[in-house]
């Protein structure tokens, strides 16, 4: 029951995104070098602005595509409210609500190949092709089958659901033991949402005649910038939608969120340490999952057409907002705060991370078969099983004002002042997996592993010549999937050691004016983190380390002036 007397305080906040309006219309270009007006004997010599002004350009291109991005919005509110319920309960709870309003297709004659469906979705109809009527048009007049206009001029639609609850719980157990729980489920609503729109680059029915053409002119002039590309036909699209290939989001796209929750106990051993432990865990959902899709059904011989999804549809890459990932962790940290000019901070996190082959714009996944994601299943790429951090720093306690002392002014000065810091980092490696390198299961794809047949890396101790072991993997026979398992592998451990020490010397300018020299050490035992080995088994070098993960020892020197 909320005690009458609490105090209570309402935060209430908006906040605003908005995607620039931007436009880019046909254009046409041409470059202009030195070549074109230099000496053909000798290569010597040669203007770019005598080139231009004789009009023999280097190279030209031109594209017809209007690029048209209309201000879109992030909009979000947030209130807010916060209770001493009594003098060991504190609880918050907050409510927030975004609201992303998608603009237009960033082209303004185009649309998405929308492979939930089989169709092509295009921004809003067009006029018949006709000789005064060139692209963008619609050959015939007709719609082709399976093309369709999208609602109110928008591929993806606005959603309203966004709503974010808050709440936050503290609990004073004891006078020196406290414990804390929260939820919250936050929306990514600006990086994915804006990259999704970059990432849309299908133009139906545009032409598509992008001219490209280098070099130009190296000897006899022939080609001048009134026509460097010699288009003297009007551009018309082609029959049907069906024969582009690009990238293209689903029109069902939804919002990628993550709710995220904690459970802790927070323990004051004494004055200057405290000892915590959390149970941290987060579930995040319509993550976007990418890369090629209507490839093949099902593995098999001969053609691909007839066993894609829509085969009359080309194969093109594909976000989808369908991925889904789970986090739990086990965190600890034992904190020791100044004292006799000691801190320190030990941490050390136990986690799980498991995904469906999703992440930040799509990087590092390719489904071995995009329809059935369930079989992708596994530890994410981002999985770090274990960390192991410590951190110190430490005035030595020598020389004047010190614990020890001489009392010699000189020897005081000599060994006083010094600071030691240092951090090392210990973690478990990136995972990985080999993959096979061609489409054995001949579906289209191209994240298709191998089959695992024995013991995956040498024996310790593995050099970088020989760090994944051939024996141990196979191709799958043709027509087949691999049976290994996404992630199974992991890099070189990782461990690193950084270093400083400083000097510290009083000025005689005021109180508080020093000079400080210091000497800062980045991997200070030059310890190498062996990085990824070629996993891909097709390839000579297969199973070889080529590169670290970490930089050699980098040591560098400083002074810094306080006054």
């Amino acid at each position: 029951m909320i005690n009458p007397t609490a105090i209570a305080t309402i935060k209430m906040g908006a906040a605003i995104n908005t995607i620039p309006v931007s436009r880019i219309e046909n254009f046409a270009e041409s470059s202009y070098m030195p070549t074109e007006t230099s000496n053909l004997e000798t290569g010597a010599g040669g203007l770019s602005v005598a080139s231009f002004l004789l009009g023999v350009p280097d190279s030209a291109y031109r594209s017809n595509t209007v690029y048209d991005i209309t201000g879109g919005y992030v909009d979000r509110f947030y209130v807010g409210d916060q209770w001493k319920a009594t003098n060991r309960l504190t609880v918050n709870i907050g409510l927030g609500f975004d609201l992303p309003l998608y603009p237009a297709y960033p082209t303004l004659d185009g649309g998405t190949l929308d492979y939930d469906n089989g169709t092509y979705l295009m921004v809003h109809n067009f006029p018949a092709c006709s000789a005064t009527q060139p692209a963008p048009c619609i050959p015939g007049g007709t719609l082709p089958a399976h093309v369709a206009v999208a609602t109110n001029g928008k591929v993806i639609q606005n959603h309203y659901d966004n709503w974010e609850p808050h709440l936050g719980l503290a609990y004073r157990l004891t006078s020196s033991t406290a414990l804390r729980a929260s939820y919250a489920r936050f929306y990514d609503n600006w990086g994915l949402f804006t990259q999704v729109l970059e990432n849309m680059t299908t133009d139906w029915p545009e032409a598509e005649t992008e001219g490209n053409a280098a070099p130009l002119n190296q000897l006899t002039p022939t080609t001048f910038m009134t026509n460097p590309l010699g288009l003297t036909s009007v551009a018309y699209p082609p029959a049907t939608p069906y024969t582009e290939s690009g990238q293209d989001p689903s029109p069902d796209w939804r919002d990628a969120h993550s709710d995220q929750w904690n459970l802790g106990i927070q323990h004051q051993l004494s004055l200057n340490t405290v000892i915590t432990a959390n149970y941290v865990g987060a579930a995040d959902d319509n993550l976007s999952v990418g890369n090629v899709y209507n490839t093949a059904l099902t593995p098999g011989p001969g053609p691909i057409a007839p066993r894609q999804l829509w085969p009359y549809l080309p194969s093109s890459a594909y976000d989808r907002s369908v991925g889904h990932s789970t986090y739990h962790s086990l965190q600890l940290s034992f904190e020791r705060k100044t004292s006799r000019g000691l801190t320190y901070l030990l941490s050390y996190t136990w986690s799980k991370n498991i995904d469906l082959c999703s992440g930040e714009f799509e990087q590092g996944c390719a489904p071995q078969d995009p329809y059935h994601l369930g079989a992708e299943k596994s530890v994410s790429a981002a999985d770090l099983p274990q960390m192991l951090s410590f951190s110190y720093n430490y005035n030595v306690p020598f020389g004047k004002g010190r614990k020890w002392q001489t009392q010699n002014k000189f020897i005081d000065y000599l060994i006083g002042n010094w600071e030691l810091n240092g951090i090392l980092s210990l973690d478990s490696g990136e995972a990985y997996y080999v993959l096979a390198g061609s489409d054995v299961a001949n579906t289209g794809s191209y994240g298709e592993r191998v089959n695992l047949t024995g013991q995956p890396l040498y024996a310790s101790p593995r050099t970088v010549a020989q760090w994944l072991n051939p024996n141990g993997f196979a191709l799958p026979a043709a027509f087949t999937y691999g049976n290994e398992g996404r992630n199974i592998l992991r890099t070189d451990w990782t461990r690193n050691l950084d270093f400083s020490l400083f000097r510290e010397f009083p000025l005689p300018f005021s109180e508080t004016s020093k000079l400080q020299f210091r000497v800062e050490a980045f991997n200070s035992l030059n310890t190498p983190v062996f990085g990824f080995p070629d996993s891909t088994i097709t390839d000579p070098t297969f199973g070889q380390v080529f590169s670290t993960l970490n930089t050699e020892r980098q040591v560098q020197f400083a002074l810094k002036l306080f006054f």
